[in-house]
């Protein structure tokens, strides 16, 4: 088994059913990729110090494009709601208006425990807990996901894959069992 200390990064990232190339679905798509890792880090206890946004167009094409921006953040977070501002910051960076875009994501690395034992007296970092997050979890826990999330999130929804002719889940999800009648 991984413990949480060997961790170096954490990854979220999405291929598009269908091209994207406008900005507002990819600041859409960074919103959903701040939030599923914001959920990966709290989980296991853990706080990144270093974020890495990317996008890709189609690989199959004679024109592929790949872009990807770098940041150290001043204060190791896990909460979507500080992540998502180092984004929008940088977004313009990122995007060139004629791409086509097939793939977004983001990388946290620099990954640390909210543990601080074993720190050295030279070894200062700068933890920003965000105090809403816990409750933010508990409310998408209660009534879904989709029931609060960042502005940005519904800026377009063109981006999200697409699902027609995915598999039945039925080890993970009750309603594509088949029921008997």
């Amino acid at each position: 088994t991984r413990r949480s200390s060997d961790l170096k990064h954490i990854i979220s990232s999405r291929s598009f059913g269908t091209g994207v190339n406008d900005v507002n679905s990819l600041l859409a798509s960074y919103s959903y990729h701040c939030e599923n890792l914001s959920r990966k880090l709290s989980k296991q206890g853990l706080f990144a110090q270093q974020i890495i946004i990317f996008a890709n167009s189609s690989r199959f094409k004679n024109d592929y494009f790949s872009s990807a921006k770098s940041i150290i953040l001043p204060q190791a977070t896990n909460s979507f709601r500080h992540l998502m501002p180092y984004v929008t910051s940088i977004i313009n960076d990122i995007y060139k208006p004629n791409i086509i875009y097939k793939k977004t994501g983001i990388i946290v690395s620099d990954v640390i425990s909210c543990k601080m034992e074993q720190r050295d007296l030279f070894d200062q970092v700068n933890i920003n807990h965000d105090p809403i997050l816990d409750a933010l979890q508990m409310i998408k826990g209660k009534f879904g996901s989709d029931s609060i999330k960042l502005a940005t999130s519904n800026l377009s929804d063109k981006w999200h894959m697409n699902n027609n002719f995915r598999s039945p889940r039925y080890t993970t999800d009750i309603s594509d069992l088949i029921m008997a009648s």
